[in-house]
């Protein structure tokens, strides 16, 4: 058995051959996402996306993982075949890739549902041997709610409830954005939350606390561990969705954009709005970041998403269905190429 500060320290092994000195710890076994290893290895990982990603040769490759509870599900991604992975609650031997011929292979263990699903840990893998995972090229932190996690994107229409399976980050448009730049994505995301206002008034934390934050339990996040090229802000359709929530939300947005610009003074900010909103809320989101906007000073750019014309246009509760987050992602793809002057380097 492999403990996985174990399984990070062979890999930087296998770096040090062949990237001399100037190894990073992430240089074979990359995190995915919003995370780091614990003292003992095992890597524990609550947003959505975020897992560990690294080369592999062999025919066979288990993993030792923890779910807090049986509703999370991860996607593993082996050369670019996706597949679901169900957890049981508790700990339990998993097979994450089998008849593989010994060959090099691209693996990638994310998780699919979002943090209301419970933690997850990774403990220990069993099996083959590892290389050295090439660095992304981009980075991207997103903020979001559940259009960001992928509440429903697999539901046929807007009639289902919510329900586990019919959630899928891999499915979403923050997701698009790692294989159109070879990006790596943190999207910070919680269904249900606001910058100010959770839905209807909802309690726990809001982001005007949360984007800081290592968990969604509070524990603080480093940012020096990841400089985003790209910051997009993907909030307000919970603070606006059952209420106004007044002036709060502009100031709080003001603020937000001096936390980020201070924080990442690299990042080309963006602030997103859609596809959720009925006509008049959106209008006044849209003039409250408007005067948000203008309160911080601060440059930031705009991207708005609209519901597709047809297909699979809403899944459960209404939210965006798979046609729907398509369209999404074409839109910031296209937005981030064009003001940024990033190549897309695999289309959907």
């Amino acid at each position: 058995m492999i403990r996985f500060l174990q399984f990070l320290c062979l890999a930087l092994c296998v770096a040090c051959q062949t990237a001399g000195r100037d190894v990073r710890p992430a240089g074979a076994v990359a995190i995915e996402g919003r995370a780091v290893f614990a003292g003992d290895g095992s890597l524990t990982v609550h947003w959505p996306g975020s897992g560990a990603r690294w080369m592999f040769t062999g025919d066979h490759l288990e993993a030792d993982i923890e779910a807090e509870t049986g509703d999370s599900w991860l996607n593993v991604t082996v050369d670019g075949v996706r597949r679901a992975l169900q957890l049981k609650e508790g700990q339990h031997t998993y097979t994450l890739v089998e008849d593989a011929g010994a060959v090099l292979v691209d693996v990638s263990v994310t998780r699919r549902t979002g943090p209301q699903t419970g933690a997850v840990t990774f403990t220990a893998f069993r099996g083959g041997e590892i290389a050295p995972t090439p660095t992304r090229l981009r980075k991207v932190l997103i903020f979001g709610d559940s259009i960001t996690v992928g509440y429903g994107v697999l539901g046929e229409n807007e009639r289902c409830g919510y329900s586990p399976d019919t959630e899928d980050y891999g499915e979403t448009y923050a997701a698009a954005l790692g294989g159109a730049f070879e990006a790596e994505v943190h999207a910070v995301a919680v269904s249900g939350r606001g910058i100010v206002r959770n839905w209807d008034g909802g309690e726990g934390a809001v982001f005007r606390e949360m984007w800081a934050w290592m968990t969604p339990e509070g524990a603080p996040w480093d940012a020096g561990l990841f400089q985003p090229d790209a910051v997009l802000i993907a909030l307000g359709t919970n603070d606006f969705s059952t209420a106004d929530p007044g002036p709060a939300y502009a100031e709080a947005y003001a603020n937000l954009l001096t936390q980020l610009s201070e924080t990442y003074p690299g990042a080309r900010i963006y602030a997103v709005t859609g596809p959720m909103l009925q006509p008049e809320a959106q209008a006044l989101q849209d003039k409250a970041i408007e005067d948000a906007l203008s309160a911080s000073g601060v440059d930031t750019g705009r991207i708005h998403f609209t519901l597709s014309p047809s297909g699979r246009v809403r899944g459960c509760h209404s939210h965006p269905g798979l046609d729907t987050q398509a369209l999404m992602a074409r839109e910031v793809i296209r937005v981030l190429s064009e003001d940024l002057g990033w190549d897309v380097l695999q289309a959907d």
